[in-house]
């Protein structure tokens, strides 16, 4: 009995949670781009005072990085304006479905190094996007899917499965392809295979998994996917600059990166994983408030895998 009531327990909050996200969408869309990222604005603020627990790791971490404020005053505001930005950028995911059926997406996503994506996918070996979770990648990923091609986008399913199917409609409503980040190397393939743009996140920490570059002075266990499948496939990379100006989320394709470029290197995985991680902290340097700095990218280091290593092998 105990274990049915926390099960019925656990799908009312969902159905809460879900239906306080409705809400908030309905509230956007009653008031509107410009207001709604002010109420976002605002409710950032709250959160940066409320979220107690994330703010200090988002300041223990800007103080950490190289080249990043070294005082606590400087951290403190870098954070403050995160957590703005990551108001307006919830108000903007809530108002992207109203702005898609009127016509009008394309006043807030704006696309730039499009030559690029051309000279990537002119090889006919589809192209790898590199992404971090900068700007507001989901309204931009909705409009270039219905504007320019649809996007194969690796994800990993949210928790709630209400929240979870209603984004993923939003989503796919463009054409944008969601693969599950489980079981996904033969659509991973597949999608390469017929020439389609495939976007990896590369900004998380990816445990025992990963290789370790080093991303702001410090060694980070970062997902090797993106390198094997450029090197295997002999797709080019593309790392992507999603970031918000003037009231436009700015969605730029950078040159591409070859995987010839690291031919003669011992660890050419390391080495490709390193050249497009090295491209994102450049995009992060120039818009440090819109990146998620509370996300716990530094968690797994190299003494620790190597210990755990010794301890399996005993």
């Amino acid at each position: 009995m105990a274990r049915h009531t926390t099960i019925h327990k656990g799908r009312a909050a969902q159905l809460l949670i879900y239906l306080f996200g409705r809400t908030i969408i309905m509230v956007m869309e009653l008031a509107g781009l410009t207001v709604g990222r002010a109420i976002g604005a605002a409710f950032g603020r709250a959160l940066y005072w409320l979220d107690v627990r994330h703010r200090r790791m988002g300041i223990d971490n800007v103080l950490q990085a190289r080249g990043m404020p070294k005082t606590e005053p400087e951290a403190h505001r870098l954070v403050r304006k995160m957590y703005e930005h990551l108001g307006k950028s919830i108000a903007e995911i809530a108002l992207t479905d109203r702005l898609l059926r009127a016509g009008r997406l394309g006043r807030l996503v704006r696309f730039a190094g499009l030559e690029n994506v051309r000279e990537a996918l002119s090889h006919k070996r589809g192209g790898i996007l590199a992404v971090a979770h900068l700007g507001n990648w989901e309204p931009a990923g909705v409009h270039f899917s219905r504007e320019i091609q649809p996007l194969y986008s690796i994800a990993r399913p949210l928790d709630n499965p209400l929240l979870d199917g209603y984004l993923e409609s939003l989503r796919q409503r463009t054409g944008q392809v969601i693969i599950s980040k489980f079981n996904a190397a033969d659509k991973m393939r597949a999608a390469l295979m017929d020439n389609q743009l495939l976007g990896v996140l590369m900004d998380q920490d990816a445990h025992d998994e990963g290789v370790f570059v080093d991303f702001f002075g410090r060694p980070a266990s970062t997902v090797k996917s993106t390198a094997i499948l450029s090197l295997r496939y002999k797709s080019p990379i593309l790392p992507l600059n999603i970031y918000r100006k003037n009231g436009v989320l700015w969605m730029c394709y950078d040159t591409p990166i070859y995987p010839d470029a690291v031919d003669g290197q011992p660890d050419r995985v390391r080495a490709l994983t390193q050249l497009a991680t090295t491209k994102l902290e450049g995009f992060i340097r120039q818009h440090p408030d819109q990146w998620l700095w509370f996300h716990r990218r530094w968690r797994t280091q190299p003494e620790q895998v190597g210990s755990r290593k010794s301890e399996f092998r005993s």
